[in-house]
């Protein structure tokens, strides 16, 4: 089974000689993915076109089972935002968990185009999302706050609630994401282990990896990797195949 987490950034495109179709089909078919974890998706706001991110790339993929939750509106009247997972594989149950957003913000520079921009950013609501696997996995997806003490607080949070999911269900577990925050080892105390290396962000010229993939002893990975610079997204996709 081939696991894919991809932080869309809303489906931003940065390359524009082909439509938005052709691109993230292409991608896609790169990904090669059976259970695909999404962040940072739209769900009818009017920056996209109203359209909803998650059908059209669950249509797109061939997947059959696919779920949604919002962590934030931006702004309050407009849509929804969050994150969600498409597979192919039949899925017995679905979880979600929420999390509190960091007390605090701070300033971060967003690429628009060929120009920057840097401002003040207040943190917002976290989640994560759970799908329990007729194939005896329960593949957790979460995209944590950009508040690295926060985030790793949450992280404790996610990992024990995904441990009494797989626990409830026998199920061997799988987490992934946009965890924003570098250091995976010390998931080792949880009995989890880092399964992808390499700098994920900013997808144009990586820096840093904050996309990553844990699992428990339990899992038998035979590959990973990362994908390469597309036209779609500030992050790039990473993949593990598991069995």
């Amino acid at each position: 089974m081939r696991v894919v987490s991809w932080n869309i950034q809303h489906l931003e495109q940065y390359e524009q000689s082909n439509s938005i179709e052709v691109d993230l089909n292409l991608i896609l078919q790169q990904q090669n993915a059976d259970v695909l974890l999404l962040q940072e998706v739209d769900l009818n706001k009017a920056r996209t076109n109203g359209v909803d991110q998650l059908a059209k790339i669950s249509s797109a993929l061939g997947a059959t089972h696919s779920n949604f939750h919002a962590t934030r509106l931006i702004p309050a009247e407009d849509g929804e935002y969050g994150i969600g997972i498409a597979s192919k594989v039949q899925v017995v149950s679905w979880h979600s968990i929420d999390l509190p957003s960091s007390p605090i913000g701070k300033r971060m520079t967003f690429q628009f185009g060929d120009s920057s921009e840097t401002f003040y950013v207040h943190d917002h609501p976290r989640a994560a999302i759970a799908a329990v696997l007729e194939n005896g996995f329960c593949v957790v997806n979460t995209h944590l706050s950009f508040m690295p003490l926060v985030a790793q607080l949450q992280m404790i949070r996610v990992v024990l609630w995904g441990k009494k999911i797989a626990r409830s269900h026998k199920a061997k577990l799988i987490i992934g994401g946009d965890f924003n925050f570098v250091s995976t080892s010390w998931l080792r105390l949880f009995g989890l282990k880092a399964s992808v290396n390499g700098n994920t962000f900013p997808a144009w010229k990586p820096e840093k990896q904050i996309d990553h993939f844990l699992v428990d002893s339990k899992v038998q990975l035979s590959a990973s990797g990362i994908g390469k610079q597309g036209p779609i997204s500030d992050h790039r996709w990473i993949a593990v195949v598991v069995s």
